[in-house]
């Protein structure tokens, strides 16, 4: 009785979930667990987890405002985890990366979430030279919105930042690709054991995460030592791609709101994408799976969830999301997780107005709010789980408390009921190398002062310095 009332309340109601999918992609290079779009699927983890294929793997995307100048827009893209110690720390010259803008149709329950991609940023690299520098092309497309450039925005080398021409700015349009530092925060472990767990369900509903070290901190009223381990840091490293521009360069006339998501090609085959976090790995099949949980071919009477499908996942378009994959997800959420399974009991219906405010998978980000992830925002009626997503934003966290809500969140339509899992109970271990201008918690959520914390500088290209002594992979690395 309650899923079709939720039905009414949230039907314009737009929910990215997406962190949990990033978070959960970005786990390790070596690892089954998924983390925020790491080891999307069986191309990019097992069985077909190599060197080769990891370097064309995308780890996270993030869109916010600029902390430095409220005019501009910050986009980022990073792959290749654990780079340098691990993978190599150079861009695959054969795989080119593209940042996608929507900024004229919003997806809406009117138009089933069938959005077009208005702008694009292409980026391309060509083979190292002998000191592991790299020729990058900054490219805007259509080449028209960008007049007396060619289509060319930047071009120059890797390691150094670069101004982009052809979008105003006054001089603080800037572009870089580089090996930085890896700035999520992710118990990939405990989310592993979690995804592999035959009592999982059991357990989440009694408000337990089984993060690793941590027992304590993930039920509501709990106070969280953040002692679970960060499988990314505090010295993993990745390829960055950063993007400066300004905001009305990304926005429709009258409107400050834009959809974004990130995709790597090869050979012009899209093989990768990803918009909200850990949508591909946390809520499109095969959910569970591991060792307890083998994926199965599909046939008669084998369960939807069991069945992979994250390799069509990874090769569509967001405006196909909801025709393809809502299905697929539905039963993700019915079969594991609370959100699907209120009092405890599937509900096609409630999982399915989930399904829809996840589902196209893209960012939806407010240009003018300073808000990260998971901020409401509602758009000509339309809300959605804003906003965009910052490289200091536990992304994770936010996922698993509307994953375990099995009535849904209030601020979004939902029912009083609270998540039985508020946190993965990681410390943010980024320190004052991270730029973004975010506050470094206090102890012992972070490093920073006691009580208020310590704010961060606010400085291109914002996110972390490369590690000199970069972290491996943990685990045995992956053949070439």
């Amino acid at each position: 009785m309650k899923a079709p009332c939720l039905r009414k309340r949230l039907l314009r109601t737009l929910l990215p979930i997406g962190a949990l999918a990033s978070a959960l992609l970005a786990l390790g290079i070596g690892l089954l667990a998924p983390a925020a779009d790491h080891r999307d699927g069986p191309i990019f983890g097992p069985p077909g987890i190599t060197i080769t294929n990891s370097r064309r793997d995308i780890n996270d995307v993030y869109i916010f405002r600029s902390p430095a100048n409220a005019n501009n827009t910050v986009m980022v893209i990073t792959n290749s985890p654990f780079s340098t110690a691990t993978t190599p720390n150079v861009f695959d010259q054969s795989i080119t990366y593209d940042f996608n803008i929507i900024n004229r149709i919003l997806p809406t329950a009117a138009n089933g979430g069938n959005v077009s991609d208005d702008i694009k940023f292409r980026v391309t690299f060509s083979a190292p030279n002998g000191a592991g520098q790299q020729t990058v092309t900054l490219r805007g497309l259509p080449a028209a919105r960008f007049p007396g450039t060619g289509g060319i925005l930047a071009q120059g080398q890797t390691g150094q930042n670069l101004p982009v021409r052809g979008v105003g700015g006054a001089g603080t349009a800037m572009f870089r690709a580089a090996e930085q530092d890896d700035s999520f925060l992710f118990d990939a472990g405990g989310f592993n054991l979690l995804l592999n767990r035959p009592t999982a369900l059991t357990a989440i509903q009694a408000g337990q995460y089984p993060g690793g070290t941590s027992p304590n901190g993930f039920g509501p009223g709990s106070t969280p030592n953040f002692d679970a381990p960060n499988f990314f840091g505090p010295n993993a490293n990745t390829l960055a791609i950063v993007l400066e521009v300004p905001s009305k360069v990304l926005t429709a006339p009258g409107s400050n709101v834009v959809g974004f998501w990130g995709a790597t090609n090869l050979n012009d085959v899209q093989i990768d994408r990803m918009g909200r976090p850990a949508i591909n790995t946390a809520l499109i099949p095969p959910v569970p799976r591991g060792t307890n949980f083998p994926i199965l071919q599909p046939g008669p009477g084998v369960p939807q969830n069991r069945v992979d499908r994250r390799n069509a996942f990874n090769a569509g378009h967001p405006r196909n999301d909801r025709t393809n994959f809502r299905a697929d997800m539905i039963s993700v959420l019915t079969a594991f997780y609370p959100a699907g399974r209120p009092g405890g009991n599937p509900s096609a219906a409630q999982a399915g107005v989930l399904a829809d405010l996840l589902l196209p998978d893209i960012l939806i980000f407010d240009t003018t709010s300073a808000a990260g992830f998971g901020a409401p925002l509602t758009v000509a009626g339309t809300t959605y789980l804003g906003n965009g997503r910052k490289l200091s934003d536990d992304v994770i966290s936010t996922e698993l408390s509307v994953l375990t809500d099995d009535d849904l969140p209030a601020a979004f339509g939902g029912g009083p009921n609270p998540p039985t899992t508020v946190t993965q109970n990681v410390k943010d271990d980024n320190g004052q190398n991270l730029m973004d201008g975010s506050t470094e918690p206090p102890p012992p959520q972070g490093n920073g002062a006691a009580g208020t914390g310590t704010v961060r500088a606010a400085k291109f290209p914002y996110i972390g310095a490369r590690n000199a002594n970069p972290k491996p992979v943990p685990g045995n690395p992956p053949p070439p």
